[in-house]
């Protein structure tokens, strides 16, 4: 079975970065906050300027989900964020919403999917 690839290069980070126009080293965090439900944007923030590293594991997530080079590679990437927060029992940025939606994530995905095939 054949696996379809973000960009030509190969990677989300770069498919990503080339739909949106945003520099590698912004990759991170431009999408972890599209990611974000945009009601929970204000707090995250004030979150950030109280502790600096409060979204690290999200952003180390994000960071490794950029070299993904197929969807299913993305999915899986994805799954581990998911299963380490529930496993580090992160209740609190679940009940708060702080969170990266996967709906959002695979939004973007399927976007950069259809830009690709259709410029293929």
């Amino acid at each position: 079975m054949r696996q379809t690839t973000m960009a030509q290069d190969g990677t989300f980070r770069s498919a990503y970065c080339d739909r949106y126009g945003v520099s590698e080293e912004s990759f991170t965090r431009h999408l972890f906050w599209r990611c974000l439900p945009a009601s929970r944007r204000p707090l995250a923030r004030l979150v950030l300027l109280i502790s600096p590293n409060y979204f690290k594991v999200e952003w180390d997530a994000v960071n490794a989900m950029g070299l993904r080079e197929s969807a299913a590679e993305l999915r899986v990437n994805y799954a581990r964020l998911r299963a380490r927060n529930q496993k580090e029992g992160r209740r609190l940025k679940n009940l708060l919403g702080l969170r990266l939606s996967g709906r959002r994530l695979f939004a973007i995905q399927r976007a950069l999917l259809e830009s690709s095939s259709a410029n293929a």
